[in-house]
C-alpha cells in the first residue's frame, strides 16, 4: 500500500523489538499448539522449558529466537536477519502490559473480540477463531512479511500485529508508511483446494479476498458506530483503497475522498493447499485530516472509542463472518457479497476514460473478480470491456490495464 502523505513526516524507526506470542485467555493452549506445530521434537506436555535458547526457527532469510517473557533479549536493527519471540507464560497483566505492550492492550483486544464476535463462528471453527493467536509486535519490519516467513510452519488462522513498521509493503512495489494510531494488521488463512466439479478453483476465490476484507473494514466500523454518524463516510474504491468522505476545500463540490487505508493480499498453493495472508493498514487516529478519527469528530461532539484494539477487533469479527458464509457458499462466489460491496463503493455509473482513449461506464463486478464498464459510444453496441488493475490505484488510469472486450 502506497503512502498516504508525505513520508518526511512520519519516518520509522530503524529498531526491531521483540514480538510477543499471545493468546486468547480464555484459550491460552492456542499458544502451545503453535509452539508445537515449530517444534514437534519438544513432544507433548508444556512446551516451554525453563530456558528457550535452543528454541530457534530458522528460514531461507531469517531466525527467529523464542525467548521466555524475562529473558534477555539482544537488540535489533531492520537489517538484521534474526528475530526475537517471547513467549509469556499466562496471559499478560496489567503491569506486563504496560511494560512490554505500551501502545496496545492485549486485554483490551480479546475483551472487544469477545463483544463484536458473534458465537455462532465458535462451532465453525475447525482450529480456533480469528483472533485468538496473535503475535504482536511493538515495532517489525513488516506484519505481512513476518507471517510470510513462517507461512507453511504455521497452523491458520494467526493475526499478526504491530504499533509500527520499518517497511511496510503493499501492491506491487508500493510502501506504506505508518502513523501513531494506526491499525497494521495480517492474517493467515488456509483453505484446501477441493478437487470436485462444484468447488470454485483457488484463482477464482483469491481475488476476490480483497473485495470481501473490505466489506469487512466498512462493517467493523458500523459495530463502532451502529448510529452510522460517521461510518457511513467510510468508502471503497475499487480494488483496494479504504476512502473517507470529507468536506470538500473546493467551493465547487460538497465532500472529496481521502485514502484512509488499503488491502494487500498474497497467497502461495502447494500440495493442495492454499495458504493466504490478508494484509491492512488503516488510519485509526492519524493523520488528523485523513482519519477515522477526523471523520468521526467532523461532525460529532462526542468523538468515539477509536482505540486500535476495539476497532481492529470489531474488523477482524466482521471478516471472520464473511470469510465463513463464503467458504460454506463458494460455489456462489462473490454474487452473494456483490450488493452490499457496490453500496459502499464509489464507482456506481461513475465514467471513466481508458487508456485507450475509449469513455465507459462502471457497472460492477465480474465472476471473474474484473471491474465491469461499458461502452458510452453507440458504435461499439451491446459491448463490455473488463478491467484488472496493475499495481496502481484506481484514481491511476495507468492501473487499469488488461482490456476483454466482449
Amino acid at each position: 500500500m502506497e503512502s498516504l502523505t508525505d513520508p518526511t513526516q512520519a519516518q520509522p524507526p530503524s529498531r526491531i523489538l521483540p514480538q510477543l506470542l499471545l493468546a486468547h485467555p480464555q484459550n491460552w493452549n492456542v499458544q502451545e499448539r503453535i509452539l508445537l506445530s515449530l517444534f514437534p521434537e519438544q513432544g507433548g506436555g508444556h512446551v516451554l522449558p525453563q530456558s528457550t535458547r535452543e528454541m530457534v526457527f530458522v528460514d531461507e532469510a531469517n531466525s527467529f529466537h523464542f525467548y521466555a517473557l524475562g529473558e534477555p533479549t539482544p537488540e535489533r536493527n531492520s537489517e538484521d536477519r534474526d528475530r526475537d519471540i517471547l513467549l509469556p507464560k499466562e496471559p499478560l497483566t496489567p503491569e506486563q502490559e504496560q511494560l512490554h505492550t505500551p501502545h496496545f492492550s492485549p486485554s483490551v483486544f480479546f475483551s472487544a473480540l469477545d463483544e463484536f464476535r458473534d458465537e455462532e463462528e465458535s462451532n465453525r471453527a475447525s482450529t480456533w477463531r480469528i483472533g485468538d493467536a496473535l503475535l504482536y509486535g511493538e515495532v517489525v519490519t513488516s506484519t505481512q512479511s513476518m507471517l510470510e516467513r513462517f507461512l507453511r510452519a504455521l497452523p491458520a488462522p494467526i493475526v499478526s500485529l504491530a504499533s509500527d513498521q520499518t517497511a511496510g509493503r503493499g501492491r506491487g512495489t508500493h510502501v506504506w508508511i505508518s502513523y501513531a494510531g494506526s491499525m497494521l494488521v495480517s492474517v493467515t488463512l488456509r483453505v484446501p483446494v477441493k478437487d470436485t466439479a462444484s468447488a470454485a478453483s483457488p484463482d477464482r476465490f483469491i481475488v476476490f479476498i480483497q473485495y470481501l476484507f473490505s466489506i469487512a473494514v466498512v462493517d467493523g466500523c458500523r459495530a463502532i458506530d451502529p448510529s452510522r454518524k460517521w461510518s457511513d463516510r467510510v468508502k471503497l474504491r475499487w480494488p483496494i483503497d479504504i476512502c473517507g468522505e470529507f468536506p470538500s476545500q473546493d467551493s465547487s463540490k460538497k465532500t472529496e475522498l481521502k485514502k484512509i487505508g488499503g488491502i494487500i493480499v498474497e497467497s502461495n498453493i502447494c500440495d493442495n493447499i492454499v495458504d493466504i495472508i490478508v494484509g491492512c493498514g488503516l488510519n485509526i487516529r492519524n493523520p488528523p485530516d485523513a482519519s477515522l478519527a477526523a471523520l468521526a469528530n467532523h461532525d460529532t461532539q462526542d468523538p468515539p472509542d477509536l482505540r486500535v484494539e476495539r476497532v481492529t477487533a470489531a474488523i477482524l469479527a466482521a471478516f471472520e463472518r464473511i470469510w465463513s458464509s463464503f467458504l460454506e457458499n463458494e460455489g456462489l462466489g462473490f454474487e452473494p457479497f456483490l450488493d452490499r460491496y457496490k453500496s459502499d463503493w464509489v464507482h456506481s455509473n461513475q465514467t471513466v476514460t481508458l487508456i485507450t482513449k475509449t469513455t465507459v461506464r462502471i457497472k460492477g463486478i465480474t465472476s471473474e473478480g474484473l471491474l465491469r464498464t461499458v461502452p458510452l459510444s453507440s458504435a461499439q453496441g451491446n459491448q463490455y470491456i473488463d478491467l484488472q488493475p496493475d499495481d496502481n490505484s484506481f484514481d491511476v488510469i495507468e492501473g487499469l490495464v488488461r482490456v476483454e472486450g466482449r
